[in-house]
């Protein structure tokens, strides 16, 4: 470990204006993919759990080195969001205990598209990294246990403090996403919409209300939430539009589309 990341450390210096957090089992994934090398698969990587997570934090004023702190093994594709508070650097992500959708014998990110089901015996689950940069110490929580990716917040609140996480979570037995979520990252609770067997939605999306002053510490938290969604009997997609605040109570608006789309997972929304 040591050795990666001296390596990581010398080979250019990373600046930037607030602290942030990634580890180094990211900076690896993004190398593979940018240097050309084959696409990552359990080929290219491995999941060594006795080895831990390595986690930099980077101070972007300033030419200091990283500090570098240990914690547990935790796989990690997506966060919601990370910001200061207190002296501490709070970040949250869905986190999985073992990556067996993605590496293993048989996982079912790469068995699907051989039409077969494939492993995923370990959900994606809310978790939340404390981190004090001046003790140098880290501790993980979990937030909820859920079934859970595609993490997303209101964007305004982004790099500061915010309460509420929109998400997609998947229907018991399955791993793609059928219910789009909400949650408290304070208390945990959670309000879902479940579209039912067989049809899959992506990444939500959400849009503020025009004119709003959003505050980080706001339990309702007022806007749209927009999620793309495949319904596999007819096999077309549409876009479902939420009340944020009323997620539970399903789309005040669909939008048909008279074929399906490609099944994708990230999206933005923008005014224009």
């Amino acid at each position: 470990m040591a050795k990666a990341v001296s390596a990581i450390m010398a080979t250019k210096k990373i600046k930037a204006r607030r602290p942030t957090a990634t580890s180094i089992a990211r900076l690896t994934i993004c190398s593979l993919v940018l240097s050309g090398a084959r696409w990552i698969s359990r080929e290219t990587i491995r999941w060594r759990p006795e080895e831990g997570n390595l986690i930099l934090v980077v101070e972007r004023g300033g030419e200091s080195a990283p500090i570098v702190l240990e914690t547990a093994a935790c796989f990690m594709w997506h966060s919601f969001n990370a910001y200061e508070r207190q002296g501490e650097i709070i970040a949250d992500f869905i986190g999985y205990r073992n990556p067996d959708h993605f590496l293993g014998e048989n996982p079912v990110a790469s068995a699907v598209m051989a039409g077969r089901m494939g492993a995923h015996a370990f959900p994606g689950e809310a978790r939340r990294y404390v981190i004090d940069p001046a003790a140098r110490s880290i501790r993980q929580e979990l937030v909820d246990s859920g079934s859970y990716e595609w993490p997303r917040v209101n964007e305004l609140h982004r790099c500061h403090g915010y309460r509420i996480g929109y998400i997609a979570k998947t229907r018991p037995g399955e791993f793609f996403w059928s219910l789009v979520c909400r949650i408290d990252m304070q208390s945990g609770r959670t309000a879902c919409y479940d579209f039912g067997a067989g049809v899959y939605c992506s990444e939500p999306v959400f849009a503020p209300l025009p004119g709003v002053r959003y505050h980080p510490d706001d339990a309702e938290e007022p806007g749209w939430l927009m999620t793309e969604v495949y319904d596999s009997r007819p096999r077309k997609s549409y876009l479902a539009v939420f009340r944020a605040e009323r997620l539970a109570d399903g789309p005040v608006a669909v939008v048909h589309l008279s074929h399906h789309v490609p099944f994708s997972y990230h999206g933005w929304w923008s005014a224009d």
